[in-house]
C-alpha cells in the first residue's frame, strides 16, 4: 500500500528520498497552509539547523513536493522529531492527507552552508517563493 509523504528542505532532492526510500516517487507539488519554514535543532545540544515547520498565519503556507511511499518505510520519528497525517493541498487545488516529519524542538538555529544552498537551489528549480528561507534565515540568526 502506498503513503502519501509530504517533503521539504533536503526531501525536495529526489536521490535524498530515494536513498532512505527506495520506492519514493515523485507525485506532485504541494503546499501546508497556516504552516511555515524554520530552521532548527533536533535538541537542544545540536548546533545544525535543519529545516522544519511552525505554525504560522492562515496567509503562511510551507512549500514542498508529495511523493509516493510504500507505508512499510516510513520510519517512527527519530528521537526529537514528529509525524503527524496532515492536509496538503496539491498544485492543482486538491487537497489530501500525507505523513509530515519536523523537529519537535524550537530552538532556531541557523544551516550549515552547504545544506542551506541544496534547499536553496531545489527552491530555485522549483520556483518556489525563496523569501520563505529568508524569512526563516532571518529569524534563525544567519
Amino acid at each position: 500500500m502506498k503513503a502519501l509523504y509530504f517533503a521539504y528542505g533536503l526531501g525536495l532532492e529526489e536521490h535524498t528520498m530515494v536513498d532512505q526510500y527506495p520506492s519514493a516517487r515523485f507525485y506532485k507539488f504541494a503546499l501546508i497552509r497556516g504552516f511555515k519554514l524554520t530552521f532548527s535543532t533536533k535538541s537542544e545540544t545540536d548546533s545544525q539547523g535543519l529545516c522544519s515547520m511552525v505554525a504560522g498565519k492562515m496567509n503562511d503556507y510551507l512549500e514542498g513536493v508529495l511523493y509516493t511511499v510504500n507505508h512499510w518505510e516510513l520510519p517512527e520519528p527519530f528521537e526529537g522529531c514528529s509525524c503527524s497525517i496532515m492536509d496538503v493541498m496539491c498544485d492543482n487545488g486538491e487537497y489530501v492527507t500525507a505523513h509530515v516529519y519536523y523537529t519537535d524542538n524550537k530552538n532556531l538555529v541557523a544551516p550549515e552552508e552547504e545544506y542551506l544552498w541544496r534547499v536553496v537551489k531545489k527552491y530555485q528549480d522549483y520556483g518556489f517563493n525563496t523569501n520563505a528561507l529568508e524569512k526563516a534565515l532571518d529569524k534563525s540568526n544567519y
